[in-house]
């Protein structure tokens, strides 16, 4: 359950842990729905490790069709949904879930480098501390102006190796957000983060933008949704979206899909194959580095 202080310290900080806020028996069958997905998408890819240090690699995939129910589901719970309203004092708008398998380690990044307003969930799929490459965050680093200041700092202070990342991200003063399969991590798409040291680690996650209001901000998400067509299907079968969510017979869902549709956010789907295809966003533990 989301309290007063939770919500305080999201917006103060830019993060927030929900300790078990799945059940636990959600987060292993969520981890076998994911490793299920990813193996029958990639196949005889799936055991490839491709790696190239500065990078953030490792198997992606959208998680928001019938081979995925849970996935597609939770995107709606109201655990979800409602807690990323309450965190953005507006409207939640969903995008997909993805379902990811992480290689190695996340150099210090942040998710947008549009100005979009909106929080991720993340939830990790096996018990992660430190060592095993734990999602570390950087308070207050979504605050206004830090940005800037920080992409500054980061490009004076390259880092060339896994040793050199290692040597940074300890000096920093980074919260470790130590997980128990069931707890989610809810961040601020500005907010700066990383992991060191971790090897293939399962993760299941979900962006909710900020209802736009006013010109600017209608802008930043057009611009936001013009970007993820980069990332339009890539494996048949596994869509960013479905009939439940583009045709919902649900009235409040309805509601909320043709806000979705208004705003263009079902582009990656309906105007999919028009886009041209990529290699995953290789992110790792965000959008990019």
């Amino acid at each position: 359950m989301l309290t007063d202080a939770d919500v305080a310290d999201y917006r103060t900080f830019g993060f927030v842990v929900l300790r078990g806020l799945l059940e636990a028996d959600e987060a292993v069958a969520l981890r076998a729905e994911v490793d299920g997905a990813l193996r029958d998408a990639y196949g005889s890819a799936f055991d490839d490790r491709e790696e190239e240090f500065g990078g953030i690699a490792g198997h992606d995939l959208p998680m928001m069709g019938p081979r995925t129910p849970r996935s597609r589901d939770l995107v709606g719970d109201p655990r979800l949904l409602g807690t990323a309203a309450r965190l953005l004092r507006t409207t939640a708008l969903p995008g997909s879930a993805t379902g990811t398998l992480f290689f190695g380690s996340a150099p210090l990044h942040d998710d947008y480098g549009i100005p979009v307003e909106g929080v991720k969930f993340v939830t990790y799929l096996d018990p992660l501390a430190a060592a095993d490459g734990a999602l570390r965050l950087l308070p207050c680093s979504h605050l206004p102006g830090v940005e800037e200041r920080l992409a500054a700092w980061r490009a004076a202070n390259p880092v060339a190796d896994e040793a050199e990342l290692a040597a940074l991200v300890d000096r920093l003063p980074l919260t470790v957000a130590a997980t128990r399969p069931g707890d989610v991590i809810a961040f601020g798409f500005h907010t700066w983060h990383a992991s060191v040291g971790g090897r293939n680690r399962y993760q299941w996650s979900v962006e909710y933008h900020a209802d736009p209001v006013g010109e600017a901000e209608h802008r930043a998400v057009a611009e936001s949704v013009a970007d993820d067509l980069h990332w339009a299907e890539r494996h048949p079968g596994y869509p960013h979206w479905d009939d439940t969510w583009l045709h919902p017979s649900d009235p409040q869902r309805a509601a909320l899909s043709a806000r979705l549709r208004e705003l263009g956010m079902f582009r990656i789907t309906e105007d999919g194959a028009a886009a041209s295809p990529a290699h995953g966003r290789g992110d790792g533990d965000g959008r990019g580095g």
